[in-house]
């Protein structure tokens, strides 16, 4: 089976190719992050602690070190773009603190192709399809990706009953596409996981690895941006002022984010949507409730029980 969607960056972004002096968008990202969101969606149904469950669905729908992919990802079209240089950092006073980088703009638009082997069941098929769409719904590409930089729009596809166009009349549409992507690809997982596998309820606590959990939250700003760079400003503003390991550090070891923020073009406003995870960070620093009152209190953001999987948020 194959699937040609037309894409576009919805936001600047930091892919590279061979090198960090190449900007790129390639093939492999999009592997990276169906990945990572399939081992995301699959810990809601296995639970987050059959890792040698996951594995084995992971491997089976997407292909492993030891196994051959039985999906296909290529770039069949790169439209032309000029580099534009965005500051990483636009709340420093200093601009050499500012980290300056060039970009993919914003509005780039490329061509994708999803080749599904003929091996793969219409289930099993049906599944990598949904993941992909809860990974461009939730995830981005490239460096600085949870916070809001290589955001992804799909803008067409030949296959909408499959991978569906991103709705973007208005936010709430949005917030909608996400609980249904989220909500869909549960639904197909469950039909190649056999019954008595599946996890009675999501995972309380924090899990070993980002998954869906009883913790995490789904965030939509009420006030929207004039502008990318002006979000990114007040993110950042926002961010900087918690030297807090529960949003992530580079201290004692890198540890990613357990918050993914997006910025969408809307209505020619930047709307900020987020979703948090509730991990488990290196020397026992997450705090689901700090990150919470962050979000809601000092970035204006309201928590949305609709989206399955983000819906038991800490208030």
């Amino acid at each position: 089976m194959q699937i040609d969607l037309e894409l576009e960056t919805a936001t600047p972004c930091l892919a590279h190719g061979a090198t960090n002096q190449i900007l790129a968008i390639r093939p492999p990202a999009f592997k990276g992050i169906l990945h990572y969101w399939t081992r995301a969606m699959l810990g809601g149904v296995l639970g987050a602690t059959n890792a040698d469950g996951i594995r084995q669905y992971e491997e089976k729908l997407l292909g492993s070190t030891k196994k051959q992919a039985p999906l296909t990802i290529r770039l069949t079209e790169m439209g032309s773009f000029h580099p534009k240089s965005v500051a990483l950092l636009p709340h420093k006073s200093c601009h050499r603190e500012q980290s300056r980088m060039p970009t993919i703009p914003a509005g780039t638009k490329f061509k994708l192709r999803l080749q599904l082997k003929f091996t793969l069941t219409k289930a099993e098929q049906r599944a990598i399809c949904a993941c992909f769409e809860v990974a461009l719904a939730l995830g981005a590409i490239g460096q600085r990706s949870r916070r809001g930089f290589g955001g992804l729009l799909i803008t067409a596809s030949s296959a909408s009953d499959w991978v569906a166009p991103t709705p973007l009349s208005k936010p709430m549409a949005y917030v909608q596409h996400v609980a249904t992507v989220c909500r869909y690809a549960q639904s197909t997982l469950r039909t190649i996981v056999p019954p008595e596998m599946h996890l009675d309820q999501y995972a309380a606590g924090y899990t070993p690895f980002p998954t869906i959990s009883q913790q995490n939250g789904y965030y939509k700003r009420e006030n929207t941006f004039q502008s990318f760079d002006s979000g990114l400003h007040e993110l950042m503003t926002q961010m900087h002022n918690h030297h807090k390991p529960a949003f992530g550090s580079v201290r004692g070891g890198r540890q990613g984010s357990p918050v993914w923020f997006k910025f969408l073009p809307i209505q020619q406003r930047y709307v900020l949507v987020a979703a948090t995870f509730a991990t488990a960070l290196r020397n026992n620093a997450q705090d689901m409730q700090l990150v919470d009152q962050v979000l809601q209190n000092e970035l204006n953001m309201k928590a949305f029980a609709s989206v399955p999987g983000w819906n038991h948020y800490v208030s």
